[in-house]
């Protein structure tokens, strides 16, 4: 469920996961460009 919300808002995914920090970046990544926000997300969701 949260690989599918990383990939639709990654952010929340990763906030989802207890990471606020991790969350932070992951939305500075996906404000430069949405690919690197979603592989930032995933592999945080995986952990």
């Amino acid at each position: 469920m949260l690989t599918v919300l990383s990939i639709l808002c990654s952010p929340v995914a990763v906030l989802a996961t207890g990471q606020p920090r991790e969350a932070v970046k992951t939305a500075g990544l996906t404000m430069l460009l949405l690919i690197p926000g979603v592989l930032h997300a995933r592999r945080e969701v995986e952990r």
